[in-house]
């Protein structure tokens, strides 16, 4: 059914592609699209950012930001597993990371200040 669906990427119909994009994108935020799409789903999201339909630029460039958002932290954090990882799973990493960032940008305020009255 996927490769259905990235054939008809490449539809005469901009509304098509439009759609099929847009469905692509709900299917990668449920994170149901196997790693082995990922590379032709990327091809293809890529040639539609040339598109000459701004709706299908727009599809394709959220298609794009949300597999660099989501299947990044799933490949390098699931390595070792076998399947990916699930929604809740990545969004608690996420919170872990934001929490992370937050401590460190404590800290170097903390060290600019003692850096400033020394």
């Amino acid at each position: 059914m996927l490769d259905t669906l990235i054939t008809r990427i490449y539809d005469k119909n901009s509304y098509s592609r439009s759609c099929v994009i847009g469905v692509l994108s709900d299917l990668a935020e449920d994170n149901v699209i196997p790693h082995d799409y990922l590379m032709p789903l990327l091809k293809c999201a890529c040639d539609r950012i040339h598109d000459a339909s701004s709706n299908v630029r727009k599809k394709a460039i959220r298609l794009l930001s949300m597999i660099v958002k989501f299947y990044y932290i799933i490949f390098v954090k699931s390595q070792e597993q076998t399947k990916f990882m699930k929604m809740s799973e990545l969004e608690q990493e996420i919170e872990i990371n934001k929490q992370e960032q937050k401590d460190y940008d404590d800290l170097l305020k903390a060290v600019d200040k003692g850096m400033r009255e020394c």
